[in-house]
């Protein structure tokens, strides 16, 4: 209720301040609009949250400029004061814009608007979309604990020497003179895999992954199956360090949203709201290249997170995960990329609890 009241109070500040502006910055109505927007971003997602929002220490720039803007409107300073509130409101909600634009894709006549050539690509440049450009590996493993250089080269091994297995079985046979060779058979989208995880066995936790009709790939002509991406620039390492599954999603993949998942009889909706699993019935997704994450336990148990880009049935999240060995990593990311195969543990929710509980917490945590 609170929520639909605060949405309904931010879209008309927003309105008054625009008719604010284009009435040659009247004063009377850039103050209401202000009044109405913070009062509906109060109870959209809740006073405590809006102090410790504007409080926050990488957002004191913006708050400082967008509250000294508020002050300088209603000290009868419209022009400066707009400008300054401008200044702060972009350094404070500038990280929302990605999902605004792509909520606003979703409308008729918007979305072909901003859908235009030109114009897709603007919105949804990921700062580390550089790292990943021009590189056809379906998956992106991320190092983020570097307390141990021996266990992680002892890792990179065992990975690099399980890609180097599937690369080379891709690999036909040279053909001898004389002979025909015939092309092994494409394999059935019907076939199932299961395969051990870090903690628990696949076929044990329901992980036989339904197969889709996911087709198949020309997956023969792959340099790579899994990006490694270890950076040895200090402030890269610091962006990195323990980062959580919802971080790591922003930074690499794009952001999308999609109807939340049907609720099963009798399931209540999730409350408070959150984007990653149901917030006023829309769900905030990912799309982009399978992430994989090596972090403290990887160092005792050689495994690493496979990171969900979007739940899988109500109240699971995005940005769920659970744990692979390294030696079945890029088998894992080969049959989910070429060959349809989806971990759903059966229907059952056997994902990572403390990590789900951590993305939800840095999900608002904006």
């Amino acid at each position: 209720m609170f929520t639909e009241i605060g949405v309904a109070l931010t879209t008309f500040g927003g309105l008054f301040m625009f008719l604010g502006v284009m009435f040659l910055f009247d004063g009377a109505l850039l103050a209401l609009g202000n009044i109405l927007f913070v009062s509906g971003l109060a109870l959209i997602i809740g006073p405590q949250k809006t102090v410790s929002f504007f409080a926050r220490k990488q957002k004191i720039r913006g708050s400082i400029c967008f509250f000294g803007g508020i002050l300088l409107i209603f000290l009868k300073w419209p022009f400066f004061g707009m400008l300054i509130e401008t200044f702060g409101f972009l350094n404070l909600f500038g990280d929302f814009f990605p999902v605004v634009i792509s909520f606003l894709r979703q409308l008729p006549f918007i979305g072909t608007l901003l859908s235009l050539p030109g114009v897709a690509g603007i919105p949804d440049q990921d700062p580390f979309s550089s790292l990943l450009e021009d590189d056809d590996a379906p998956g992106v493993l991320i190092r983020t604990d570097y307390s141990n250089d021996e266990a992680w080269d002892a890792f990179y091994l065992k990975l690099k020497d399980a890609e180097r297995e599937i690369l080379e079985s891709l690999t036909p046979p040279p053909a001898e003179e004389g002979v025909n060779v015939t092309p092994p058979a494409e394999p059935s989208s019907s076939s199932s895999s299961s395969i051990p995880t870090g903690d628990v066995d696949m076929k044990d936790e329901g992980g036989d992954g339904d197969e889709s009709d996911g087709g198949s790939s020309d997956s023969g002509a792959l340099s790579s199956v899994i990006r490694v991406i270890n950076p040895t620039n200090p402030e890269e390492r610091r962006i990195l360090e323990n980062i959580a599954n919802i971080a790591a999603l922003r930074l690499f993949n794009d952001v999308d949203l999609r109807p939340a998942p049907p609720r099963a009889a009798g399931t209540k909706k999730i409350q408070p709201p959150n984007p990653l699993i149901d917030q006023n019935d829309w769900q905030e997704i990912y799309t982009g290249k399978t992430i994989w994450i090596y972090d403290d336990k990887s160092v005792r148990d050689e495994c690493v997170r496979l990171v969900s880009p979007a739940g899988d049935f109500y109240g699971t999240a995005t940005g769920d995960s659970w744990r692979a060995r390294v030696s079945h990593i890029c088998e894992l990311q080969f049959n989910m990329s070429f060959l349809g195969m989806k971990i759903d543990f059966g229907g059952l929710d056997r994902w990572d609890f403390p990590e789900r509980e951590r993305n939800v917490r840095e999900a608002v945590r904006v």
